[in-house]
């Protein structure tokens, strides 16, 4: 390993004190974790919730399939994925809420923030979240950030990134 301030340390989680929450860092090496890698929204344990499951297929989605179930570019295989590795010792990794994606980009715009050094800018755009539709539409809701950006209800491939 090397140490923090090199151009090559990488770290793969980051603890938020605030909220209890470790949040997954992303990589830029076209790898399991690379953060341009986008998702289809597919979990079996939505059907059980009352939700629409989503859907996985081979085509959709950009990212390391040989790395994914299936070879499926969706948010269940890309979970499953991340816990099988046990990233930095858990497999109890999932989406985070609207709520949770909110704040910790709401806490980055403080000024002096220790947060937005330890937590990577993410790459802007949409972003699937473990949150489902309250208005009676069971689907799953991504979120646009920067911060500011609103939640929504969509279908289509968009970017991941994990809490515990």
């Amino acid at each position: 390993r090397t140490a923090p301030g090199s151009r090559s340390f990488q770290w793969a989680c980051t603890r938020d004190n605030r909220s209890g929450l470790t949040w997954e860092i992303k990589t830029d090496d076209r790898g399991l974790r690379d953060r341009r890698w986008s998702f289809t929204p597919y979990q079996a344990e939505w059907a059980a919730q009352g939700t629409i499951r989503g859907y996985r297929d081979s085509t959709s989605g950009r990212c390391n399939r040989a790395r994914m179930a299936g070879g499926s570019c969706n948010t269940g295989a890309y979970i499953a994925a991340i816990n099988a590795l046990k990233l930095c010792g858990h497999a109890d990794w999932r989406l985070p809420t609207v709520k949770e994606l909110l704040d910790l980009t709401a806490h980055r715009e403080s000024p002096g923030d220790v947060a937005a050094q330890a937590i990577p800018t993410p790459l802007p755009g949409w972003y699937w979240t473990g949150t489902v539709d309250a208005d009676g539409i069971p689907f799953q809701r991504v979120m646009l950030l920067e911060p500011g950006g609103a939640a929504r209800l969509f279908d289509g491939t968009y970017h991941v990134w994990l809490v515990r």
